[in-house]
């Protein structure tokens, strides 16, 4: 599968984001990075961490980070305009040239098995774009470095799952999504030949064929001098 852009996303259309910009190439690798490590994780531990909420996912992601970038971190805190209130963004993530800096909050929804976000995800969706729309200049500038290209990603890893194997196409997922949220790109995988496609509980099985990256992505800042130290 390939990363795909929303044309119509106000977004991808103000900073010009194609398939070949750089922070589009890194969303497409650290997704399929993120991949490798949910099949390693569950290869090292017997657990599939999809099953669990984000705090969980953070074993997968941060590794898949290190790996698509020279430098990652975490919990990486800023205040606000206001200062009232310190704030914590979730991943960090500067590119292999010290160019492109990533700002990145994640949320873990699932689609439930009635083929619908329930509110409690809806709500996290919400959180989440709360969370990307403060990340602006002026808020970023003292704490993270803007002597390079800076953005911001907003990252839901949705997982579908079903009490059966019967489930509809990915494309109908994929529709739906975009529909109930019009993300500006979104990033599919079938999971359906790994191990993780089947979570055995004692009383009935759960199926996740599929998982679906989705999310937000603007320029916070564009670099007048890039430094490479």
């Amino acid at each position: 599968m390939i990363i795909e852009l929303n044309e119509n996303s106000s977004n991808i259309k103000k900073y010009n984001f194609e398939l070949t910009s750089d922070p589009i190439i890194f969303l497409e690798t650290v997704s399929k990075k993120i991949i490798c490590e949910i099949i390693g994780y569950y290869n090292d531990f017997g657990e599939n961490p999809l099953q669990f909420r984000e705090r969980t996912l953070t074993s997968v992601i941060f590794p898949a980070l290190l790996k698509s970038s020279k430098r990652a971190a975490t919990e990486l805190y800023y205040y606000t305009e206001s200062k009232e209130k310190v704030n914590f963004l979730d991943y960090y993530a500067m590119d292999e040239l010290r160019e492109n800096a990533y700002l990145i909050e994640v949320k873990h929804l699932f689609l439930h098995n009635n083929e619908s976000f329930r509110k409690h995800y809806e709500d996290k969706w919400i959180e989440l774009e709360e969370q990307f729309k403060k990340l602006k200049k002026k808020d970023v500038n003292n704490y993270i470095d803007s002597n390079k290209n800076i953005y911001a990603i907003s990252l839901a890893i949705i997982v579908p799952w079903f009490y059966s194997e019967k489930e509809k196409s990915i494309d109908y997922y994929k529709n739906y999504v975009k529909e109930k949220f019009n993300p500006d790109w979104l990033y599919t995988c079938d999971l359906r030949e790994s191990d993780v496609y089947k979570i055995e509980f004692p009383d009935k099985d759960i199926y996740c064929p599929w998982i679906i990256f989705t999310g937000r992505i603007k320029t916070i800042e564009t670099a007048k001098i890039n430094k490479k130290f």
